[in-house]
């Protein structure tokens, strides 16, 4: 699921960068921060269901 998730937004990422930019460099450049910014998203919900977890405990 959360796999699927980072998956969207990754893919979402690249293609906005490919419409906004047909410049290889910046291309690069999107492709690197929509991962980057995916990673970030995976990692922020896995803390927050991380603390949840522990709240419920």
């Amino acid at each position: 699921m959360r796999f699927d998730q980072s998956l969207l937004a990754m893919s979402c990422g690249s293609i906005v960068g490919i419409c906004t930019s047909f410049d290889l460099d910046d291309m690069l450049k999107t492709i690197i921060m929509s991962t980057l910014s995916a990673i970030a998203s995976y990692l922020a919900t896995t803390w927050i269901k991380r603390m949840t977890k522990k709240k419920d405990q």
